[in-house]
């Protein structure tokens, strides 16, 4: 309770700064500001969005997966109320980039969906979206797309005057409490910025009961050991008997004996998700010398995030009752920013960032680590920006980074292994009105050098393929845009990107028990290639904003996490290759309104993706005849062993809201539709679809309307809700009702 006094104490200081009208209290308005932003990004033709400002204040939540996932085209990749990373046209993981200001943020998020990012969206200013292959700007990791967190942490421009900022305190029910404030200021050549935030929440509620109806089900699990393992429970002993019918043995268990027990403590839990609260703490302080050529930065930063793992406990042959799994994640960030504009002729500006980050994630059991990655990275990134030629503008830059993870149990399913990057890249765009063309390439060499004394023993192919390798990659893409009528629009591109398998794909080796499956890497494993074919349109008038986009990407050596119909103490599943293509189409649409009792607009998107394997086998091939090829023998048993579609496809949605606002009050109310997915993968249960509905109020009072106090709403309905492309939707749904009051203030 004492920080939260505190906060608002400050946030009620003597200053005060008027915000632009039409703005949310939060927005610090800046004028004279340089344009500091990637000029690259700018150059690139992915698709592009930006979540800041009411928006931003509206969906903000602890993780950014759920932040940005009313974006068209992007879904929370939900792994508790604690993680959560964007899923981009179906990719996430080591497919999509977090970074904070472009640059990455080096944290265990990409070799494990448990592992929560170390980024904190109530302290964004705004975030910053590309949708599909973003590889030449940011190389391979961001194959399938990126998120830019920008938070201002290092000041890129003078503060005169008394310091600005903005504070929030917020709890309610089914969200636990949260507060955070930021401050800026400075004098003459010098700005520094502060920023913290603390949250709490305990284990939240939940529709009804934490394992879904398949996890009760007999004739569900009876004959899928796979679902067994992940619903966590065990079946007593089946009674088959031989069908002459259809020439095979089925079940015959009387009803009596259709007995399922939970291994898991909390599998009966009813209301309540068990293991499912968080602690975050966050805190950063910058500062930056700034002259009329330039500007030089630094900032440190410290977050801390630890969280339970819903749905999960270890269970091993000396366990015999249940150890509910916990995950810490600390990580120390330094961060160097500078640009010199106008330094030579034809360079508009260089800019350089910089970054050294040490990160800790533990994954534990009661008693115990049971896995611990230390990591250690540094990374640089130049870029110059050409001055206009006429029509011709355009960037070209370079990257370094050297990475290390360390492992430092037995017991952890990664070795020790230390990354080392290299990069360079160009990006041009030819602005000839009403055409404008775009088009860029980059290059990066990524090395693996393996700890090979840190590699557990096994049995699998992570322990007897493990070894050094590296990988050369050649990236690019071309687009245009052409403009009509000054409000429409057409886009189409193509791109080409490569991607080096991560870590994990590599050299995993052991049992990971926070997604229940003995993972094994392939030190042989091939470079990733995606071609991708994008045409999209558009309208934007000062009453209606509309886009519509679709898109095919053909992967050539996809890496998926495969079955292979053996178990152990869990599943084990293997990393592999198969050629896969993703197909998708997403839009928009807002329309805006003003009248006597105030503005509206009405939002409304839509997104659907389809991902499935590519397979070119004759009718009726075997790998047992003659004329087998190794090729189709892959396909053969890919198909046979994980089905016709990948797992955890997202579902299709739809949606729209009706935001209202007059004078000092403001109002919204929206909701969003989850359809079916039948489109699963071998031995994966269908999901139901479901509607979230939320709703937001807000009332701005005090002098210049400093202060604004709100309440969200969030699963009004409180609708059972399961995410498809979860690991945890069997056994964690999404948390139920929610309402959240608070207050604001800017200063």
């Amino acid at each position: 309770m004492l920080p939260n006094l505190i906060l608002l104490a400050v946030a009620a200081g003597p200053t005060a700064a008027p915000p632009e009208r039409g703005k949310a209290p939060s927005t610090i308005v800046v004028e004279g500001q340089r344009d500091n932003s990637s000029a690259v990004q700018h150059l690139s033709g992915a698709s592009g969005a930006t979540v800041d400002g009411v928006e931003l204040e509206r969906r903000k939540a602890p993780t950014l997966g759920e932040t940005v996932s009313r974006a068209p085209g992007v879904q929370n990749d939900y792994f508790g109320p604690a993680v959560g990373r964007p899923t981009i046209r179906g990719q996430t993981g080591g497919r999509v980039a977090i970074l904070i200001d472009g640059l990455p943020t080096q944290d265990a998020s990409g070799l494990g969906a448990e592992h929560a990012a170390a980024v904190e969206p109530f302290l964004a200013d705004r975030i910053e979206l590309l949708k599909g292959s973003a590889a030449v700007p940011y190389g391979g990791g961001a194959i399938g797309g990126v998120v830019n967190v920008i938070d201002g942490r290092i000041p890129t421009q003078r503060h005169d005057g008394a310091p600005t900022g903005r504070a929030e305190v917020r709890s309610g029910d089914n969200v636990g409490v949260t507060s955070m404030t930021r401050l800026d200021g400075g004098r003459g050549a010098f700005a520094w910025h502060l920023d913290g935030l603390y949250r709490y929440q305990g284990d939240q509620a939940i529709p009804g009961q934490a394992k879904a109806d398949t996890c009760r089900t007999w004739s569900s699990l009876v004959s899928n050991t796979g679902l067994q393992a992940l619903c966590q429970v065990r079946l007593a002993r089946p009674t088959y008997v031989y069908d002459a019918a259809v020439k095979r043995y089925v079940d015959a268990t009387p009803l009596s004996g259709q007995i399922i027990t939970n291994l898991d403590s909390g599998g009966n839990a009813d209301g309540r998700l068990p293991n499912s609260a968080i602690r975050t703490t966050a805190v950063t302080a910058g500062g930056s010398i700034i002259v009329d050529g330039g500007f030089l930065g630094l900032s440190i930063g410290r977050y801390d995030n630890s969280y339970g793992v819903p749905g999960f406990t270890l269970i091993t042959s000396s366990r015999t009752g249940a150890s509910p799994i916990g995950v810490t994640v600390g990580q120390t960030r330094f961060d160097l920013k500078g640009a010199l504009y106008d330094p030579l002729p034809g360079v508009a500006a260089v800019t350089l960032r910089a970054a050294h980050v040490r990160s800790r994630d533990r994954e534990r059991v009661p008693d115990r680590d049971w896995s611990r990655f230390d990591g250690n990275g540094e990374e640089m990134r130049i870029e110059i920006t050409q001055r206009p030629l006429g029509p011709l503008s355009g960037s070209i830059g370079g990257q370094i980074a050297d990475r290390s993870l360390r492992t430092t149990e037995t017991t952890s399913y990664l070795p020790s292994v230390v990354t080392a990057e290299r990069s360079a890249f160009l990006a041009e765009r030819l602005a000839l009105s009403p055409l404008t063309l775009s088009g860029g390439i980059r290059y990066d060499e990524v090395r693996y050098d393996l700890d090979e004394a840190s590699v557990r023993a096994g049995r699998g192919q992570g322990a007897s393929y493990a070894r050094d390798t590296d990988f050369h990659l050649l990236s690019g893409d071309v687009g245009a845009r052409l403009s009509l009528f000054k409000s429409l629009y057409l886009r189409g591109r193509w791109s080409h990107a490569e991607r080096a398998p991560g870590i994990n794909e590599l050299y995993a080796n052991g049992n990971h028990f926070s997604i229940l499956t003995e993972e094994q890497g392939d030190a042989r494993l091939r470079k990733e290639r995606a071609e991708t074919v994008e045409v999209g349109g558009g309208i934007d008038t000062s009453w209606l904003s509309a886009s519509l986009s679709a898109y095919s990407t053909r992967f050539t050596d996809y890496i998926y996490l495969g079955n292979t119909g053996v178990s152990r103490t869990l599943p084990v599943r293997e990393w592999r290759q198969g050629d896969t293509r993703f197909r998708g189409i997403e839009g928009e649409a807002t329309l805006r309104v003003s009248t006597r009792v105030g503005q509206f607009a009405l939002h409304g998107f839509g997104d659907y993706v389809q991902v499935h394997p590519i397979f070119t086998l004759p009718d009726g091939y075997s790998p047992f005849d003659s004329g087998s090829t190794a090729a189709w023998d892959r396909q053969y048993y890919r198909q046979r062993l994980d089905g016709d579609y990948l797992p955890r496809t997202p579902m299709s949605r739809y949606g729209g809201d009706l935001g209202w606002e007059n004078g000092a009050w403001r109002a919204s109310i929206g909701a969003v539709r989850y359809l079916r997915q039948a489109d699963v993968a071998k031995g994966e249960p269908i999901s139901n679809g479901f509607t979230l509905v939320d709703a937001h109020a807000a009332y701005r009072f005090g002098s210049a309307a400093r202060y604004e106090a709100f309440v969200d709403v969030a699963n009004l309905t409180n609708a059972e809700a399961r995410l498809h492309n979860s690991f945890l939707r069997l056994r964690a749904p999404l948390p139920g009702r929610a309402v959240a009051v608070g207050l604001r203030a800017a200063f």
